[in-house]
């Protein structure tokens, strides 16, 4: 029987059960089985083995073992002003991949579902926002502050408004907020190089393009890298039209709208649509591509063994991402009883380290914090010790290994057999004869001198002071003096 211990410690319904007959002390047994878990972490998994005869040792009919389980689930939130064929072109890419969950909301659901309040909680859920034509009514100073929290690509569109987006960012500025919008090809910058463009993709994306765009002049702020630009018949304008930006979080921003036609596009000259979705997957990929900007990073051994002491080793950054060590920083374990315990870790070569030491068996959590000038920084996990018992698993004596030992320390390795009685003693009687014969079984005599104090005899001082008591006294009783 095979048990999630993790989720059920009683061991009351097991996830793989196999029946086997066993005829043969030496029987291996292979059994393959999947195991599914929705619990993210260190799950701990238990084999038993329950047998209809009676056994003197039960201690190797278990067997644990640990599987760390990563939640790598991606949730991605599109949000819209308005209905339009590019939200259902965006999902089906997306849904192709099964650790992207799609959630789908207009800006006005969104503000009425929750206040103002809770959108911090909602939104941090989301690893990426694909926010398609922002609109005046549903697109609040407030909102756009909440949602450039995380990763956003925004997509403008004729129902745009483009005086709000002003307002809102510092990347794009429209010089003339209320225009017409024109149907333009692109022009693929060459030097762009956050994701690799394949040569079909390339020439499909060239030639099969096309996006309503504001037929406005606006001004690119700061150095983003442009992945497009804009293209009027064979003139490349060197206008960007599709552009990253990188600050606190990654934006992306396409200027037009019309990714549905791209799609049928490729649908009607390839009759599938692998480079749409290719083109949306690298997109999307490269906005998900976290990079490590945590402050403080703890370096540390998930699941260690109950024989080995627990280390933790760490880095701590300053906002200029530099490297100190100066700051104290304390690290609290709670163990499974919830008691806890503090420890402080020690700055050694520009880092530091901590050597807790050995163990009890069992799930731990922690909590690492620092203070850095008015920054608290926060690091929470778990890891787990694991029992460490060869000698109760493994009962059958390893020759070989004996083998090995005997002759690196001068020793002799003999082999009897069963079926072999008078080999068998005479076996033995040459290892009766070698051992006598061997020089260094010799006779040892070990003598050892010691030398105390009279005063440490206590009753023998007791002794000796009473009759020396008793002299003066007949002196004193008989000899007057």
């Amino acid at each position: 029987n095979v048990y999630n211990t993790t989720t059920d410690p009683l061991h009351t319904s097991p996830i793989h059960t196999m029946k086997k007959n066993v005829f043969d002390a030496d029987c291996v047994i292979e059994s393959n089985f999947s195991i599914n878990t929705n619990n993210p972490g260190i799950n701990k998994f238990t084999i038993e083995v329950i047998s209809d005869t009676y056994e003197a040792n039960l201690i190797n009919n278990k067997k644990s073992f640990f599987i760390e389980v990563i939640d790598n689930r991606k949730k991605i939130l599109i949000l819209f002003a308005n209905h339009h064929p590019d939200i259902a072109a965006i999902k089906s890419s997306l849904i192709i991949i099964d650790e992207y969950e799609i959630d789908i909301s207009s800006f006005d659901e969104l503000l009425t579902q929750d206040n103002l309040s809770d959108l911090d909680d909602k939104l941090s859920q989301y690893s990426l926002i694909i926010c398609h034509q922002s609109s005046s009514i549903g697109f609040s100073d407030v909102l756009f502050k909440k949602i450039s929290q995380v990763p956003t690509w925004y997509i403008l569109g004729k129902n745009s408004n483009l005086l709000t987006f002003n307002s809102l960012q510092n990347t794009i500025d429209f010089q003339t907020p209320k225009t017409n919008f024109e149907f333009i090809n692109v022009e693929l910058n060459q030097s762009f190089n956050h994701f690799t463009i394949s040569d079909s993709l390339y020439q499909f994306l060239s030639t099969s393009m096309s996006l309503l765009t504001p037929f406005s002049e606006y001004n690119i702020n700061g150095i983003p890298e442009v992945l497009m630009y804009k293209k009027i018949g064979s003139m490349n304008t060197k206008k960007p039209i599709f552009l990253f930006k990188e600050d606190s979080n990654k934006s992306a921003f396409l200027i037009g709208e019309g990714l549905w036609r791209l799609r049928m596009a490729d649908s009607f000259l390839n009759g599938n649509n692998l480079l749409y979705n290719t083109f949306i997957l690298k997109v999307v990929q490269y906005l998900l591509l976290n990079e490590d900007k945590n402050r403080l990073r703890l370096d540390y051994n998930q699941i260690e063994y109950s024989n080995k002491r627990m280390v933790f080793n760490a880095e701590l950054y300053n906002s200029s991402f530099e490297m100190v060590n100066s700051e104290n920083l304390q690290l609290n374990i709670v163990d499974s009883t919830g008691a806890d315990y503090y420890y402080s870790f020690i700055p050694i070569d520009g880092k530091y380290t901590l050597d807790v030491g050995l163990l009890d068996v069992g799930p731990y959590n922690f909590t690492a914090e620092v203070t850095m000038g008015s920054d608290l920084i926060i690091k929470k996990g778990q890891f787990r010790i694991a029992n460490h018992s060869i000698e109760s698993y493994n009962l059958i004596a390893d020759h070989v290994l004996l083998s090995g030992l005997s002759l690196k320390h001068g020793g002799k390795h003999i082999t009897l057999h069963p079926d072999q009685i008078k080999s068998n003693f005479s076996t033995i009687n040459n290892l009766i004869n070698d051992i006598r014969q061997s020089t260094s079984h010799q006779d040892v005599t070990i003598l050892n001198s010691l030398l105390q104090s009279l005063i440490n005899f206590h009753a023998l001082l007791i002794c000796i002071l009473f009759f020396l008591c008793l002299e003066w006294f007949l002196r004193r009783i008989y000899i007057n003096y």
